[in-house]
């Protein structure tokens, strides 16, 4: 076969190949950027969303975050609405005691049975969908601490020698000693020696 034959060979071969399948998209678009996020809010994971071929990577997407400050914006928005539609899952499943029960033979007899690992495996979902919800949205869905204080204390009637031995006390119960828990302490009034304070 010549060199001319063969190039003409090639060519009737590339021509009669099958055209290749457009790959994911990765160039943001508003409109694809909506849909990730419209999707997201309504509870389905951005990995089961960009499972799609027609969808981009989930790397992809991560990476307009960084890229587009509003993508940004929306994408923390949706994750917000995530947070709501995760916890609204956990409360249905919670709820739903359709598998609680199974039927087994029981010495020849069919026995209602309840279903351990059906009851178990619910208790992960719920738990799983709670736990995403307060690392999402802990204002909403975290753990509530009560770090407020109550009662009285009165101060007045101790000396400056006192205050400092109860504030080094203090201190030291939060790991603060030597140097610096005595930029902390109270100088001595002018006179003060050891008198209290009224």
């Amino acid at each position: 076969m010549t060199k001319k034959k063969a190039a003409v060979s090639r060519k009737r071969a590339k021509a009669k190949a099958p055209s290749r399948k457009a790959g994911r998209p990765s160039k943001y678009m508003l409109d694809l950027a909506e849909s990730i996020c419209e999707r997201l809010s309504s509870g389905e994971s951005l990995t089961s969303i960009c499972a799609a071929e027609e969808m981009p990577k989930r790397t992809t997407v991560v990476g307009w975050q960084g890229q587009h400050d509003g993508f940004s914006t929306l994408y923390a928005r949706a994750r917000v609405a995530y947070a709501d539609a995760i916890f609204d899952e956990a409360m249905e499943i919670a709820d739903d005691s359709s598998g609680d029960w199974t039927t087994k033979v029981v010495r020849g007899e069919e026995a209602k049975v309840v279903d351990h690992e059906n009851i178990q495996r619910s208790r992960l979902r719920v738990d799983t969908r709670l736990r995403v919800a307060a690392k999402i949205n802990p204002a909403k869905y975290g753990e509530k601490l009560d770090v407020n204080m109550s009662g009285e204390l009165n101060v007045s009637r101790l000396s400056d020698a006192k205050l400092n031995e109860r504030i080094i006390g203090l201190l030291e119960k939060i790991g603060i000693s030597g140097e610096l828990a005595t930029s902390f302490l109270l100088e001595p009034l002018p006179g003060d020696d050891d008198a209290t304070r009224h």
